[in-house]
């Protein structure tokens, strides 16, 4: 079928494919608005805190990198996800929380995301917390690093940076001081030695915390109660629905077309015969109570559209037969009314017209015309 038929059958069936669309679009939107509606929460957390270090290494960002993974997958484990559930005493099995929980990192970074969707936007943003909460806690089962050796570190660091700030504040007294004695000068000198060594064990402290930062865990964005609910998308709904009863609507309409064997114009007479149509005659205002010589348009107006179809019918019969003489024409039509009277009567007026001698008979038995 040429695209121009395409475009009839869908001129013809337009109206099924507007009920189509109606239809389609009407219960998307009575769907969705019953849906129960669905948000989400999502806890963001950030593996290594290069920030604490004043020169980090390409090494913890590459291992950042590569925990930012494996917290990833501990978030949706089930271990994880039962003990959420314990700790916030969650009417849900660990099977039915993972199915609302994701947990993505991004590529190159050393940032985990997790996601939990809930009917209770509230309760959803608690659980991405509660998540987020018991990955911290489990950060030295997932890395191997000792909590304890941590703790000391940090501690020292402390320790030895109060010590420093001490040690500087003695060495500014007595570099203050107008005239110092022998015995003093011994002390500025131990000082200073003491604050050159307290500065290299800090340096020291601070490389093995540095080393420790890519094993942490801390909540860059923690999640909060979402007020607007990323389903049912009601919108796209509608659209996704309204293009497919717009579909739907087409595929019934060529397929009521493909069943339908109505013939309803010369296209469709060729196409079912295989013969060409010689001439069309387009309507003519008629009066069936009035006299029929007013039916002989070919006669008394010759110069309308409807004269020069029956001259081209007549024309086109000629040509159609000049390899061979045909002397009778039979004018017949499938139901009555259809114009097969009126049809005969101009033709022969035509033919007779053009010169030809011209009989015209009515065959018709039972509800003869051509003698009113």
């Amino acid at each position: 079928m040429e695209f121009r038929g395409l475009v009839d059958v869908l001129r013809r069936r337009y109206l099924l494919i507007v009920i189509a669309f109606v239809a389609t679009s009407v219960i998307a939107a009575v769907v969705s608005a019953g849906l129960p509606k669905t948000y989400e929460a999502r806890a963001i957390l950030l593996i290594g805190n290069a920030t604490r270090s004043v020169t980090p290494s390409l090494d913890q960002a590459l291992l950042s990198q590569r925990l930012s993974i494996t917290y990833a997958e501990v978030a949706t484990q089930r271990a994880t996800l039962q003990r959420v559930i314990d700790k916030l005493q969650l009417n849900s099995s660990a099977e039915n929380l993972a199915n609302r929980v994701t947990a993505k990192t991004a590529t190159e970074s050393s940032i985990v995301t997790i996601s939990v969707q809930d009917t209770d936007p509230k309760q959803a943003a608690t659980i991405a917390n509660a998540i987020a909460a018991d990955l911290i806690n489990s950060t030295p089962a997932i890395t191997g690093a000792n909590p304890d050796l941590r703790v000391f570190i940090d501690q020292s660091l402390v320790e030895t940076r109060t010590q420093i700030d001490e040690t500087q504040a003695e060495i500014n007294a007595l570099a203050d001081a107008a005239q110092r004695t022998p015995a003093q000068e011994t002390m500025l000198a131990s000082l200073q030695t003491r604050l050159a060594n307290l500065r290299s064990s800090f340096a020291t402290l601070l490389t093995l915390s540095s080393s420790a930062t890519a094993n942490l865990a801390t909540v860059s964005d923690p999640a909060v109660a979402s007020t607007h609910p990323i389903s049912p998308n009601i919108p796209m709904n509608l659209i996704l629905a309204a293009v497919a009863g717009l579909l739907l609507g087409a595929a019934a309409a060529f397929a009521v077309d493909h069943v339908d064997d109505t013939v309803r114009g010369a296209a469709d007479i060729e196409r079912l015969s295989g013969a060409s149509a010689l001439a069309m005659i387009g309507t003519m205002p008629l009066n069936p109570k009035g006299p029929k010589i007013y039916w002989l348009s070919s006669l008394l107006r010759p110069h309308t559209a409807v004269a020069e179809a029956f001259r081209t019918l007549r024309t086109n019969i000629e040509f159609s037969t000049i390899h061979r003489e045909v002397q009778t024409l039979l004018v017949t039509s499938p139901m009555p009314g259809d114009g097969k009277t009126t049809v005969a009567a101009n033709l022969a007026v035509v033919f007779a017209q053009a010169g030809r001698q011209t009989i015209l008979v009515d065959a018709d038995m039972r509800r003869p015309t051509i003698q009113d």
